[in-house]
């Protein structure tokens, strides 16, 4: 942005305050003049006016599952998403990690309720990368159990030729 746009500013601001008088005598009259980039979207969108909604609408966030009710230590799941919470808790139910954990681990058949109840959100950004590197660095730090992998990775070149390898010998 070129200096000019203080120019601008200064035109525009003499212009309003020749030509909007307020009701009240007492008020000033205050311009504040937004800019449309992406810093100022996301500052404005930050700071957003609009009513707080439910936890489950909300999108692209860090959440993290707990089951309270198990004796083992880091019993919990990490997890990020970019579509609502409760899609993300509804894919989770039909399928995945957590559904395996409590099948496996509980004999239990996970339900709705008790998802919504034990999976609170640690935090919202709009910046998709920083929320992945986040949940990498909790999953990393915290080493949640439900987030491990129980089956091999050979989805790494070397991890398919160590496979290979001990599968020969063995």
């Amino acid at each position: 942005m070129s200096t000019a746009h203080k120019e601008d500013e200064k035109v525009l601001k003499n212009v309003i305050h020749k030509n909007v008088k307020p009701t009240n005598p007492d008020t000033k009259l205050d311009i504040v003049i937004y800019y449309k980039s992406r810093k100022t979207a996301n500052l404005v969108m930050k700071n957003s006016c609009l009513p707080a909604t439910s936890p489950l609408q909300a999108v692209n966030v860090l959440y993290q599952h707990t089951d309270t009710d198990c004796s083992r230590l880091n019993t919990r799941y990490i997890g990020v998403t970019t579509t609502t919470l409760s899609r993300r808790i509804r894919a989770h139910l039909t399928d995945g990690a957590i559904r395996k954990y409590y099948n496996s681990e509980h004999g239990l058949i996970l339900k709705r309720k008790h998802m919504e109840d034990k999976t609170p959100i640690l935090t919202t950004d709009n910046n998709i990368k920083r929320l992945k590197m986040t949940e990498a660095v909790l999953i990393y730090t915290l080493k949640p159990s439900i987030n491990i992998q129980q089956q091999p990775d050979t989805s790494l070149p070397s991890k398919r030729h160590r496979l290979q390898n001990n599968s020969l010998i063995g």
